[in-house]
């Protein structure tokens, strides 16, 4: 039985790697090469009041600034409910706002903030009593018209279904949460 255990084995990669020559994927640099970098936003709810890009268009070197009125679709695995980049209110701390497409990554970056993006917040739910009032805080007013990609997945806020059966009754009612028992 031949086994290679206990001996040195010299790699055929070996000597560009000691030496510096071996070739990876970021040396390789194909002419043109465009760069892009997003502008996400800094608020967990907010209404977009204005985007003002020109400063960042005017820029030499920056190819395109793209923002949600030149894109026309929703994305999303069980509900299409996600456009690419926030159309008229940000959803989440870190949504896209706009993408900056240019010559290298440095000016790209440079681009992104001179984007001015002026915002009213809106507010936010951070736990489950503030979402189950009787007027919580929407972050979809249109959640009817999302397009399901599964059959399970109903875009409809659950309370709008429950009933309460006869043979229930309330135990106790505390804080604006109700407790039944069959």
């Amino acid at each position: 039985m031949n086994t290679q255990l206990g001996k040195d084995i010299i790699r055929k990669e070996a000597r560009n790697k000691v030496t510096g020559a071996a070739k990876y994927t970021n040396d390789i640099k194909e002419a043109p090469l465009l760069h892009a970098k997003l502008l996400t936003s800094p608020h967990a709810h907010a209404k977009i009041v204005s985007i003002d890009t020109r400063e960042a268009e005017g820029m030499e070197g920056v190819q395109a600034v793209i923002m949600a009125s030149r894109i026309n679709f929703v994305c999303g695995s069980l509900l299409r409910d996600r456009p690419p980049l926030a159309k008229e209110k940000v959803r989440y701390f870190g949504e896209p706002v706009a993408i900056v497409v240019a010559g290298d990554e440095q000016l790209a970056k440079a681009a992104v903030k001179k984007i001015k993006v002026q915002y009213h917040l809106l507010p936010v739910v951070n736990s489950i009593q503030e979402a189950i009032q009787s007027k919580p805080v929407l972050v979809h007013e249109n959640l009817i018209a999302y397009q399901k990609m599964v059959d399970d997945v109903y875009p409809v806020p659950i309370l709008i279904f429950v009933t309460i059966k006869k043979y229930e009754k309330v135990i106790c009612k505390k804080d604006g949460i109700t407790v039944m028992r069959c």
